[in-house]
This record gives structure tokens, C-alpha cells and sequence, in this order.
């Protein structure tokens, strides 16, 4: 999903599009963070990023819903993606 929206988001045209489909996106990537399954997680929070960087400013309205789950990836310091370089 990530590469999709990357993809459509270098095309003016297809990043409206993706802009026009924008709730649909992301309460489907709330779903996937809302399931148990955390080898998913990953993928998610990439394709998140992705997504924010299509949206833009636009990306606000969603940060109320996807900041919980970005606090808790971020405070799951045991993931080698969330933890800083080692010096």
C-alpha cells in the first residue's frame, strides 16, 4: 500500500485520487493497527507515512485517531525501527 501511495501521490492527476479516497485509506489503516496481528503494524505505519506525505496539511483531520497508535510504536523501544542509532 505504501509504494501504491507513493506511486499516486508523484502525479498530480492520481494524487487527487488518493485525496478523494483519503477516509477510506486511512480508517482501513486504523483497522490494520486495531488488529492483533503485529507483524502488520510495520507495513502500516509505512504506508502511513506515505499517505501523510500525499495528504499533506489535509493529513490533520487524522491525527486525533492515528496518534495513539504512533505514541505506542514509538514507546515499544524492544522494535529495532523505534529505537535511535547506537553510538
Amino acid at each position: 500500500m505504501q509504494v501504491i501511495i507513493q506511486k499516486l501521490s508523484e502525479v498530480e492527476d492520481y494524487k487527487a485520487a488518493v485525496l478523494q479516497y483519503a477516509d477510506d485509506i486511512m480508517t482501513t489503516l486504523l483497522g490494520v493497527f486495531n488488529s492483533r496481528n503485529n507483524s502488520v503494524h510495520e507495513e502500516a505505519m509505512l504506508a502511513v507515512g506515505a499517505f501523510t506525505y500525499a495528504c499533506g496539511r489535509q493529513f490533520s483531520k487524522y491525527l486525533a485517531a492515528f496518534y495513539p497508535f504512533l505514541k505506542m510504536g514509538l514507546m515499544n523501544h524492544a522494535e529495532w525501527q523505534v529505537r535511535g542509532p547506537l553510538i
